[in-house]
């Protein structure tokens, strides 16, 4: 993506319309370490395929979302799409992490305490170029 500095790469680089990007809906936005977290998504409407990114901010640094639910440093591999080639005609929700999603809830008790940012994007398949605004969803872990 040219034209800019962003604090978060590409995925702060949106352009227009939250409607047109994917949401992820924490089950709240402040947990303990005993707690696990469950996040459900909406997805819009595409019309033309697109790539689909997940990251999180942590303490430790920010990580991508692999399709396989593993996660790499950003610094190190750079962001990686969850999803390639996703289109639809209607809007489409689910569980991302928790009981009957696509992963399970992530426990929390092995991870640092503090401030956590949740990204979304969509990507243009074909041009690579984002569509509306990254959506970024703040936590904390206490």
């Amino acid at each position: 993506i040219s034209g800019g500095t962003y604090a978060f790469g590409f995925l702060d680089a949106g352009a227009t319309g939250n409607s047109l990007v994917p949401h992820l809906v924490l089950s709240k936005q402040q947990f303990s370490a005993q707690e696990s977290l469950t996040i459900n998504f909406a997805l819009p409407p595409t019309g033309a395929a697109m790539n689909i990114y997940v990251a999180v901010q942590t303490p430790l640094g920010e990580y991508a979302l692999h399709p396989d639910g593993s996660w790499t440093a950003v610094a190190s591999s750079g962001y990686v799409p969850l999803a390639l080639g996703y289109r639809s005609s209607t809007a489409f929700t689910g569980t991302l992490f928790g009981s009957g999603g696509i992963f399970g809830a992530i426990p929390l008790s092995s991870l640092p305490a503090g401030a956590y940012t949740w990204r979304t994007a969509l990507v243009n398949a074909v041009s690579a170029s984002v569509v509306g605004d990254a959506i970024i969803t703040p936590m904390t872990l206490q």
